[in-house]
């Protein structure tokens, strides 16, 4: 019979021989279990329920599918008679009722690339959703760029044979902020290493950006970490490269770092290191040049 089953229960009454009872059970009670594929019954998506009233068969099924509320499928009953052996022929008949799931409860309208709500929280750490790329790498930052301060050297614009030259330059953390993969963004520069090259074949790296004498609290020609000691006189070219590390975020994530660092070369400094000699004088040239040893 289409959309029917057939549900054969077996009693006796006292000494009576069994007998067979049809019951039709109607189909909308079918209608919801045939909504269940057999791989949601396998993954408990379907959970069908079958039960034996007084005189009657009920079937039912709950469905669960992600995203929407619990529902409870069509569930249907029968309820039948029939007389005994040499009787009349049974008779049957059946209603059913069912409600559907219920209205769906899914994730709100998309929000970009970074979402927080009560279902997901999205950020795009090492990848971008949905675009199948990698970790955001130094050069995404196409739209950022550190910015180094002018290089300072004391004293300026010269220096002494055999005398410390000192040299720093003004420089510190900096946020930026613009469109990082196509998305609002912060990116934080890190000065990380200091790279001077005197101008005369001597390098040196330093961890620090330096400072004048007189911010040190220390006598003119005092060596320092960012000090030189120039061994011939000459023009000499001083150029400063400073090595930034960056950090990103979109907003709602903590900084995250990117592998590697920025190097950003500074405006080169010219400067003439001379010979200085000691003589001793009679007096202040400037004022006597007649005077001994002028």
């Amino acid at each position: 019979m289409a959309g029917a089953s057939v549900i054969r229960r077996l009693s006796v009454w006292g000494a009576a021989v069994a007998m067979s009872l049809a019951l039709t059970v109607p189909s909308a009670a079918f209608a919801a279990l045939a909504s269940c594929s057999p791989g949601d019954y396998r993954s408990g998506a379907c959970t069908p329920s079958v039960g034996i009233g007084s005189g009657g068969v009920d079937l039912g099924v709950n469905i669960t599918d992600p995203g929407t509320r619990p529902g409870t499928g069509g569930s249907g009953s029968a309820n039948g008679n029939g007389a005994g052996a040499g009787g009349s022929a049974g008779s049957g008949s059946g209603s059913g009722t069912g409600t559907g799931a219920g209205a769906p409860v899914g994730p709100p309208a998309p929000c970009g690339l970074v979402c927080q709500n009560p279902y997901t929280i999205t950020a795009p750490a090492d990848a971008v959703p949905g675009e199948g790329r990698g970790p955001i790498t130094l050069a995404d930052l196409v739209n950022f760029q550190p910015v180094v301060g002018v290089p300072r050297m004391e004293p300026n614009g010269w220096a002494v044979v055999g005398l410390h030259t000192n040299f720093w330059v003004d420089a510190g953390p900096q946020v930026q902020e613009g469109l990082l993969i196509g998305l609002p963004a912060s990116v934080r520069f890190t000065p990380v290493a200091y790279r001077w090259s005197y101008g005369d074949g001597t390098t040196a790296v330093v961890s620090e950006p330096g400072s004048s004498w007189a911010a040190a609290g220390l006598p003119e020609f005092s060596p320092t970490p960012t000090s030189h000691v120039y061994s011939g006189s000459g023009q000499v070219t001083a150029t400063l490269t400073v090595d930034f590390s960056a950090e990103y975020t979109f907003g709602q994530t903590d900084w995250i770092a990117i592998a590697g660092s920025v190097p950003v070369p500074s405006a080169p400094m010219a400067a003439t290191v001379q010979r200085a000699d000691t003589v001793l004088v009679g007096g202040d040239c400037s004022s006597a040049r007649a005077g001994l040893g002028c």
